[in-house]
């Protein structure tokens, strides 16, 4: 078993919508306060295409939530809602930043294989960017994660909202 995450949108309707996104991403997004051997790939990866990534923190504050959902962490009911709506961004934002990544990463798709991994095993999640790479148990690679991101708030309504959830 593992943590897995999905995109969240907020509609105005009190509806949402979602996509699923790839373990090695929730690792990436949840690792900022792991790193066994450094610094964490995603903070290496703000400094080196030169964009502030911190909405992806914000947008993952909910995780603490989500596992106390699970059980695994006591939280009472108003942390609860308040780390909820903490967590939602405004899509264009979101949209802006993935968009923003995406461009700089295929002028310079060498800069993920500069990261120092904190897991070896994530090599192959940084490789052939512009590619779609997918594996047994349908993990996908860095890029197809971005694409499929970008693709997915492309089809909401451009007033929701979005956040991260763990499950």
């Amino acid at each position: 078993m593992g943590l897995d995450i999905l995109l969240e949108s907020h509609l105005p309707n009190n509806k949402r919508n979602s996509c699923l996104l790839s373990r090695s991403f929730c690792r990436l997004v949840q690792d900022l306060d792991e790193h066994p051997k450094g610094e964490p790939e995603l903070q290496q990866l703000s400094d080196v295409v030169e964009l502030n990534l911190q909405l992806l923190r914000v947008m993952s504050c909910w995780k603490v939530v989500s596992l106390a959902r699970l059980g695994e962490d006591k939280i009472s009911e108003s942390d609860y809602q308040k780390g909820y709506l903490e967590s939602q961004q405004e899509l264009k934002a979101i949209l802006d930043l993935f968009e923003q990544l995406y461009i700089k990463i295929l002028e310079e798709p060498e800069v993920l294989q500069n990261l120092e991994l904190n897991y070896s095993w994530m090599s192959w999640y940084f490789e052939q960017f512009e590619e779609k790479i997918e594996r047994k148990g349908g993990e996908v690679n860095f890029g197809t994660d971005v694409r499929n991101i970008i693709h997915f708030l492309k089809d909401q309504p451009p007033d929701s909202k979005v956040n991260f959830y763990f499950f």
